[in-house]
């Protein structure tokens, strides 16, 4: 077996196709945004990448086992959009040839472009500004820029920086849409963004009030949490009382 290898499950002409994916990486925006977009289109399984040093863990979900890597596809009148969902980070000695087997499996398939998610840490937000994510267009991608550009002074890193990389190297147009984001925690809020983003890049009604609903329960928890860190503080310090 290759390296990394592709497999689906159905036949399909996947011309002019586009690819979405991102990773848990900050946030874990490009994860949480991918599964989204998934659940609420719809878009059903039809494949699977393996690699030689694939993570050994499944998942069990929905009445089905979840692998760590998984293709689904989405059509319509218009549109024909293939999901990579990463329910497990590439590891570290497998990302280069992960990111290279992606993107060389769209342009072998002729895919149009890819659409790359991943988060931004919001404490390199400048103070006053009212941007809610940043791109990185390739040299290839000629469509509308959907907001501003990554500022030089950033990086991005991870498998999410390979996939912009080879998509440099083989010409692939893509555009990588980066929210701002908490980076100790799931951000789904900041996936909303993306969602919003990539629905109007894309002419698509997709909902954001589960990742919202999702976002302000773990407010609640962090908060819940805070306090409760306050307390052991407050108790440390003797300032509680251990009578009753």
């Amino acid at each position: 077996m290759a390296r990394i290898h592709v497999i689906l499950k159905k036949k399909l002409d996947l011309e002019n196709s586009i690819l979405i994916t991102g990773f848990q990486g900050i946030g874990a925006v490009g994860y949480i945004a991918t599964k989204h977009l998934i659940r609420e289109l719809n878009a059903k399984r039809i494949g699977f990448i393996l690699s030689r040093f694939m993570t050994d863990i499944v998942f069990f979900e929905n009445h089905k086992v979840i692998l760590p890597y998984e293709i689904y596809y989405f059509s319509n009148d218009k549109t024909k959009l293939v999901f990579i969902l990463n329910n497990a980070q590439p590891l570290i000695y497998d990302r280069v040839y992960f990111a290279k087997k992606i993107v060389e499996w769209c342009t072998e398939n002729s895919f149009s472009q890819g659409i790359f998610i991943g988060g931004l840490d919001k404490s390199t937000k400048e103070l006053g500004e009212k941007h809610t994510f940043k791109c990185v267009p390739s040299a290839k991608y000629k469509s509308k820029i959907p907001g501003p550009l990554l500022s030089k002074e950033l990086v991005v890193v991870g498998p999410l920086a390979l996939l912009i990389a080879f998509s440099e190297v083989y010409d692939f147009p893509s555009i990588t849409i980066l929210p701002y984001s908490e980076t100790l925690r799931p951000d789904p809020a900041a996936a909303a963004i993306a969602v919003k983003v990539i629905s109007e890049m894309l002419n698509l009604d997709i909902s954001v009030e589960k990742l919202y609903e999702d976002a302000r329960t773990i407010e609640k928890q962090m908060k819940r949490f805070e306090e409760f860190q306050k307390f052991l503080e407050r108790r440390a310090h003797g300032r509680i009382s251990h009578y009753m």
